[in-house]
C-alpha cells in the first residue's frame, strides 16, 4: 500500500505538483543506524552514511565517450542524538 494514499484526497491535491518519480543515483551508498535504550526515558541514536558517485561529462559532438571527464565524488556524514525525559511522567 502506498502510504500517500492514507491522506484525504483534498490534502493530496494540494501537494500533487510537488510529487514526482525518483531514480537511483549512480554510485554506491551505505547507510547505518544504531539505537540504544540507555535507561527508561533515555535513548541514544547514532547514524551515518557514506556515498561515492561517478559523473561522466564533457563528451558529445567531436569528443568520444572514452575521452570524457570522469568526475568522482565521495561524501560522508555522521549523526548522534541523545533523547532524555526528566521529571515525573
Amino acid at each position: 500500500m502506498n502510504p500517500n494514499q492514507l491522506w484525504p484526497a483534498s490534502f493530496q491535491q494540494q501537494f500533487t505538483k510537488y510529487t514526482g518519480s525518483t531514480r537511483a543515483l549512480p554510485g554506491d551508498a551505505r547507510l547505518r543506524k544504531l539505537s540504544f535504550l540507555l535507561s527508561e526515558g533515555s535513548t541514544l541514536d547514532i547514524g551515518g552514511d557514506y556515498r561515492t558517485e561517478s559523473d561522466i561529462r564533457d563528451f558529445g559532438n567531436q569528443v568520444s565517450y572514452e575521452s570524457a571527464s570522469n568526475i568522482k565524488n565521495s561524501t560522508g556524514a555522521a549523526r548522534a542524538k541523545w533523547t532524555a525525559i526528566f521529571g515525573a511522567t
